[in-house]
């Protein structure tokens, strides 16, 4: 099963009772990468949103937790830097239409399955982790 290889690369193997054998980042064993879990982020099979909030909104939030500490220089300040980083986002993965729709799920009407699982690959892109592992991100729906 996929997921669970995923989930050990990943550092949330604390849920098992036992896991057997040595993950490595490089040079670093699991346990000295502990410290820069977010760098190392995963994008499940499961979409956990907030279903009231539309696209735009969720994009807003996981731009904002990221903001890198050095901006290019043609950067004018640290929100312009953002929303330019979320509209590339929204723009490259075709669904910047859906910015003021919300994101739904099984029993709040919102994007297709297909856009929302774009809104996940693009939340899991704005960490602009160091190591990324990507659990069928893309298998179930295609453009």
């Amino acid at each position: 099963m996929p997921s669970v290889l995923l989930k050990n690369l990943t550092l949330i193997s604390h849920r098992y009772a036992e896991v057997d054998g040595d993950v490595y980042f490089g040079s670093m064993t699991a346990k000295e990468a502990t410290p820069y879990r977010g760098s190392i982020v995963i994008n499940t099979e499961e979409e956990l949103f907030y279903p009231s909030l539309t696209v735009g909104k969720t994009m807003d939030f996981a731009t904002r937790l990221n903001i890198p500490n050095t901006l290019p220089s043609t950067a004018q300040n640290r929100e312009d830097w953002r929303i330019k980083f979320k509209e590339f986002l929204l723009d490259s993965m075709g669904i910047a239409h859906t910015e003021d729709t919300k994101v739904g799920d099984a029993f709040v009407r919102g994007v297709s399955g297909g856009e929302r699982k774009r809104v996940s690959i693009i939340e899991t892109l704005c960490t602009r982790g160091s190591v990324m592992a990507w659990d069928n991100s893309v298998s179930r729906y295609r453009r």
